[in-house]
């Protein structure tokens, strides 16, 4: 079962300038999704018309497996959102901030501390806002946008600013909260390595259409090579050595050496070959990882 299916969308502001190509989009439900492209690649677009701030006038956007025009505005009860900036009173404390989207929302105050909890604000909910950190103030919009329990959350550049604190916070927070409660999330991030680290699922967009949609195994298996960058020690010997005897090496530096391998289960036999010659190892790197397969797809 789909959380969100995009069927053949095209969307324009103006006939000349289309935003959305033939767009096509499965999200299964329980999953993270991560959404990734360019500036102006269409995600924030995408984010608005799966909300339905956006007119879906030839009905290609499903959510929950029904149109979302045939769902307006009931449909506002299954999903959160957090797209751009969030909106925060700040000279309200977090905890006012919620009781005023639950007195909207209809939902029991008895819910707010089970929320702040969630997102760790308990303790800081007596707190005016414009007093928290951006870390802060991002967890009490995503406590804001799951007040009433979505099934399905949005979020438009959530870490966006934060600093590798508050970018850790995130992950877990959304790890937590996909894993706790069963909400399929919909995410957007020019942060690759969290789309990565993060996400179960991956749609990749460029100029308007969709290049890659799957599973993050899967779209590892796309590509044919993997990259290993290895930190040791170097002389002539050496070198010579590893060229003569380990294919697709390239020496880089006195320092580090990279080896293309054909798949990740290769790297303990290249490891032994290296230690079996007494070349010491101090790191190991995939260089192969989400961000190049990123530019290799929006490039080409």
């Amino acid at each position: 079962m789909f959380s969100i299916e995009i069927t053949n969308l095209n969307f324009s502001y103006n006939v000349k300038s289309p935003i959305l190509k033939n767009l096509n989009l499965q999200v299964p439900k329980g999953s993270i999704y991560g959404f990734i492209g360019h500036n102006g690649a269409g995600k924030s677009t995408t984010m608005r018309l799966i909300a339905g701030l956006y007119p879906d006038d030839f009905k290609k956007v499903k959510v929950f497996d029904k149109y979302i025009s045939d769902q307006l505005p009931n449909i506002f009860n299954r999903i959160g959102a957090l797209i751009e900036s969030p909106t925060l009173y700040q000279h309200l404390s977090g905890e006012d901030n919620l009781k005023y989207i639950a007195t909207i929302r209809k939902v029991d105050f008895d819910k707010i501390d089970d929320i702040l909890n969630t997102v760790d604000l308990l303790q800081a909910k007596k707190k005016l806002v414009k007093n928290y950190s951006l870390g802060m103030k991002q967890r009490l919009a995503i406590a804001m946008a799951m007040i009433h329990d979505p099934e399905l959350l949005l979020l438009d550049e959530p870490i966006n600013g934060l600093d590798p604190t508050g970018i850790i916070e995130m992950r877990e927070l959304l790890l937590k909260i996909n894993q706790e409660k069963g909400t399929t999330i919909f995410i957007s991030s020019h942060l690759l390595g969290e789309i990565e680290k993060t996400c179960t699922h991956v749609g990749i967009i460029a100029r308007g259409e969709i290049k890659f949609e799957g599973t993050i195994k899967e779209l590892e298996n796309t590509f044919s090579t993997f990259l290993i960058e290895i930190e040791t020690n170097l002389n002539v010997d050496t070198s010579n050595w590893i060229l003569n005897n380990i294919q697709s090496a390239q020496i880089l530096s006195k320092q580090l050496v990279a080896f293309s391998i054909i798949q990740k289960e290769d790297i303990p036999q290249l490891i032994k070959k290296l230690t079996e010659q007494n070349i010491p190892i101090y790191s190991l790197k995939n260089k192969r990882g989400l961000e190049e397969w990123f530019l290799e797809i929006t490039n080409n």
